[in-house]
């Protein structure tokens, strides 16, 4: 297995940028990517059309790690997800940005051996799941959440490939655990821990996150971790959630915790949702710009108030 020094050796153009990525020659390639890597808001259309184009990820190695990772179908994210956070790990680590390593929802553990192998073995990195069955959704969750969770419970869920739900796995933290072995990325020589339970009771502490992955289909499980791990970010930090575009509860548990935080993150869309923690400096122009077009609101509103009263 490659380490992990020599699968950042194999990137051949550096990392994309959450605050200015490149494209890949013409100008509407450019204007595509300025616009995923925050400069402008991104819509779902442009996002859907960046994906179809390929105007990016024709420009990001498939690391080998997410290769074998694939092939195995030990995890339920693409390809292009895959490897996407093996980038936002990668440039982490090239930063230098304090803190930990975090995911919420390992499943067989794919994406959290791609973090591994793309961290530093130095750097901790926290694996938290059930290692079971889910936990059932709520009335947040709708229709197709509910539809889903009866489907598991049932016994008749099936994973990657017509492979066995690793939800009905008994011994499932164990197998976790000889998979990262078999990466030759054993879990103690690595510092990776594995943490078994609900998130409500195991995402705790102060450490600082510098990126967090989070996989945890429901609104109750999501907005836990939104709340345990958005304020332990550091600046420049990412929160990259994964079924923002496919749970209904996922989704309204990132717009409720950002309506109600805001000017302390920014989004950023690429093959998921990433959530990002600004600076003091990043938080302060938010804050500014937000007065200012409050003021603009209100000066039009009496404009608008005393040219009524002077017709």
């Amino acid at each position: 297995m490659t380490t992990w020094r020599q699968s950042l050796a194999k990137v051949a153009v550096p990392v994309r940028k959450l605050h200015g990525m490149t494209a890949g020659g013409s100008p509407e390639e450019e204007r595509r990517a300025t616009s995923l890597a925050g400069g402008t808001e991104p819509s779902l259309a442009d996002w859907l059309d960046q994906r179809a184009t390929g105007a990016w990820t024709r420009r990001a190695p498939v690391h080998p790690v997410v290769v074998q990772v694939h092939r195995e179908k030990i995890s339920s994210l693409p390809k292009d997800a895959l490897n996407d956070l093996f980038d936002l790990a990668a440039e982490a680590e090239a930063e230098k940005r304090p803190g930990i390593f975090l995911e919420a929802g390992c499943a067989r553990g794919g994406s959290a051996i791609v973090l591994a192998q793309a961290k530093h073995p130095s750097r901790p990195l926290h694996v938290h799941d059930v290692f079971g069955i889910i936990p059932p959704p709520t009335k947040q969750d709708g229709p197709k959440g509910q539809k889903r969770y009866r489907l598991i419970k049932s016994g008749g869920a099936r994973g990657l490939g017509g492979t066995a739900y690793y939800g009905y796995e008994n011994d499932l933290m164990d197998q976790v655990r000889d998979t990262f072995a078999r990466f030759d990325l054993e879990v103690e020589s690595n510092n990776v821990r594995l943490v078994p339970g609900l998130f409500q009771d195991t995402i705790a502490g102060d450490e600082r996150v510098a990126l967090a992955h989070i996989d945890g289909d429901w609104y109750d499980s999501v907005r836990t971790c939104l709340d345990r791990v958005g304020p332990r970010l550091v600046s420049g930090g990412v929160m990259a959630i994964d079924d923002y575009h496919f749970w209904s509860g996922c989704r309204k548990a990132v717009d409720d915790f950002l309506a109600e935080h805001p000017g302390e993150y920014r989004t950023a869309l690429r093959t998921r949702l990433h959530v990002i923690k600004l600076g003091r400096l990043e938080r302060w122009r938010a804050h500014s710009m937000r007065v200012l077009r409050s003021r603009r609101r209100t000066a039009k509103a009496r404009i608008r108030s005393l040219y009524r009263r002077l017709r």
